[in-house]
C-alpha cells in the first residue's frame, strides 16, 4: 500500500491518503458493494450489528 501525505489549506496538520491497487478484482471502479447482511439500525453499535448477524443466523438454520 502507498500513501499520499496532504496539508490541510491551515497548514495545521496533514492528512494521509492511503492508496490501494487491486488485482483481478470481482467488481470494478466506483460500483457499489451490496453487503449480504446490511444492517438499517440508525445507531451503528457493536450491539445493533451483532443482532442483525445473530437474526440472520437464525433464519439460516
Amino acid at each position: 500500500m502507498e500513501v499520499r501525505l496532504e496539508e490541510l489549506p491551515s497548514g495545521l496538520a496533514v492528512v494521509v491518503v492511503p492508496t490501494k491497487l487491486y488485482v483481478n478484482r470481482p467488481r470494478g471502479n466506483g460500483e457499489g458493494y451490496q453487503p449480504d447482511i446490511q444492517v438499517q439500525d440508525v445507531a451503528w453499535s457493536t450491539a445493533a450489528f451483532r443482532r442483525v448477524v445473530e437474526r440472520d443466523l437464525e433464519q439460516a438454520r
